[in-house]
């Protein structure tokens, strides 16, 4: 299952680059959103890459789980995340994110492109391909994962916004 989305910024790639190459960018990102299980295995950053590999626990909420996948699908998960951002040009950076979900038949990958759009504006264009290699609780399954990865890169975005605000 394939979603897509964007999200738009008031700064450009450049300015966005420095916010996401902030080693504690990540860390505060999270615990603003509420979440205190995650680990970062790595993070480095240079003038044309960033690299971002963290981990985290999270429960799922039991009222957003279809009944049909609650057979399935543990109410804790550990998720790998693994975050590849590539300066393309001073007004473009491309990314890639892969989640890897322990012990499920589930695939996650993201591709996107951080496009200025003017100067101090910018768009975050992203798209998600979810799969879940379970025939009889697929489609649901798919549907939940990408709604759950829609509404955390709104937090993001959200959170992104307001550190924007915060450190002009």
């Amino acid at each position: 299952m394939k979603g897509r989305f964007h999200q738009d910024y008031p700064a450009s790639v450049d300015r966005l680059w420095r916010v996401f190459g902030t080693p504690d960018y990540p860390a505060q990102k999270y615990r603003a959103q509420g979440v205190t299980a995650f680990a970062i295995r790595e993070f480095t950053r240079s003038d044309t890459q960033i690299l971002l590999a963290l981990d985290r626990t999270y429960t799922l909420p039991a009222e957003r789980i279809p009944a049909l996948v609650k057979k399935f699908l543990p109410a804790r998960q550990t998720l790998h995340y693994d975050s590849r951002w590539e300066r393309l040009s001073p007004a473009l950076a491309r990314f890639t994110l892969d989640i890897r979900p322990d012990d499920l038949p589930v695939t996650v990958r993201g591709e996107g492109e951080l496009r200025d759009t003017g100067s101090a504006a910018s768009r975050l264009t992203i798209g998600f391909e979810v799969s879940v290699q379970a025939a009889l609780v697929a489609r649901p399954a798919e549907a939940m994962i990408l709604a759950l990865i829609e509404r955390s890169f709104r937090a993001d975005h959200a959170f992104t916004l307001r550190y924007l605000a915060d450190n002009a």
